[in-house]
């Protein structure tokens, strides 16, 4: 009991930035649908706090399901907020579960289990699946436990199960889930239309900061940045900090401080999806910690070493077939993490092409499972 409510205090701290609802961008379809909707299909997702992550998930998703569109149907409270819970917009023919980390997570399972019991139709799209053992470090084990039984439960009747990589796969397959398809994170197709780079310059993007436990901790992480890009401005590498999320500025400020940095950019998510894409898609390198740095950075080509502070970063790199680039925050180091961009940044050539063919590869099979579930549901296009 204690533990459990110690986790909801930290959770509480940890996403204080949702409990600002003036953070819901104007950009996005917010709007929830009234009346039904055979062309629109309900999304249930982590959308509209300022987290850029999670809104150019939902982005991309909108063009690849440009058919069909997508309408979130979820709301939040303060008070759900705190204990975890969501209301669904229950209207809908059909309910996707979207991008981010969601599955054996404790927000979306009460959602979801209503949608089931209403026998409504759902799958889920490029989801990842939680590392069940990572979150037993800071919430209680049976609590875990029992959620991933009721995750468990409720997908064993989902009509399509596509996770993010092959640790959300075999996850799923090793508690008896079958029929799950790995199709890549969902934003790997926002790049598809704009791959060609206008030129190569030398302007490094650093991501810092989580929402999550960081694993070994996020000091160790701040200190080797600092290092790292002294280290590279020494060698004429112009500094680019992203800013995906509110929280990240203080820690990249605190870095470019005490690393003495002048000139660096300072670069904030403010809502504009595709403004931030195209300060991830200028750059010629990225070293981030969010997911999603390396994700965006993949889907434009640019070469990047991912900071894995917990395995769902494992799982996107191995999607792509990209591990040697990832480096675990356990022993990180600046020794580890200068070899590791004198290797990328050597291969850069090599290995941008091969990021363009694994982006390719996911966007397509992503478009060609979205029209294939749509007709599959009975659903109509709406456009």
């Amino acid at each position: 009991m204690v533990s459990l409510l110690v986790e909801k205090i930290n959770g509480f701290f940890r996403y204080k930035y949702v409990r600002n609802q003036s953070l819901r961008k104007s950009g996005l379809s917010y709007a929830l649908p009234i009346g039904n909707s055979d062309s629109s299909i309900g999304y249930l997702g982590w959308v509209g706090y300022g987290n850029y992550g999670d809104d150019v998930i939902f982005k991309t998703l909108e063009s690849t399901f440009n058919q069909f569109p997508l309408k979130i149907a979820d709301a939040v409270s303060v008070f759900e907020t705190l204990v975890r819970r969501k209301r669904v917009e229950k209207c809908m023919s059909a309910y996707m579960l979207g991008g981010g980390t969601l599955i054996f997570r404790s927000q979306y399972i009460g959602p979801v289990e209503e949608l089931v019991d209403e026998k409504k139709a759902l799958f889920c799209f490029g989801t990842g699946v939680a590392d069940t053992e990572y979150w037993k470090k800071s919430i209680d084990s049976q609590q875990v436990d029992s959620i991933s039984e009721r995750w468990i439960s409720a997908l064993k009747k989902f009509e399509y199960i596509g996770v993010r990589g092959p640790l959300s796969k075999l996850m799923l397959e090793t508690k008896g889930v079958s029929d799950v398809e790995v199709i890549g994170d969902s934003a790997l197709a926002l790049g598809r239309h704009t791959k060609v780079r206008r030129h190569e310059g030398k302007t490094i993007g650093i991501s810092v900061g989580a929402h999550d436990p960081v694993e070994g901790g996020q000091d160790v992480i701040n200190e080797v940045l600092e290092r790292f890009v002294v280290a590279r401005s020494l060698e004429g590498f112009k500094i680019r900090f992203l800013q995906f999320s509110p929280m990240d500025y203080m820690h990249a400020k605190k870095i470019s401080d005490r690393a003495g940095l002048v000139g660096a950019d300072f670069i904030s998510f403010d809502g504009n999806i595709s403004s931030f894409s195209n300060a991830i898609a200028d750059c010629d390198f990225v070293v981030g910690e969010r997911l999603h740095s390396v994700v965006i950075a993949a889907a434009f080509g640019v070469p990047f070493v991912a900071l894995s502070y917990q395995p769902k970063c494992v799982d996107f790199a191995r999607s792509i077939d990209c591990e040697e680039y990832l480096l675990n925050i356990d022993g990180l180091s600046f020794d580890r993490l200068n070899s590791a961009f004198s290797m990328a940044w050597e291969d850069r050539k090599i290995f941008r092409e091969k990021l363009i063919a694994m982006a390719d590869y996911y966007s397509e099979k992503q478009i060609f499972r979205a029209r294939e579930i749509g007709f599959s549901l009975g659903m109509t296009s709406g456009k």
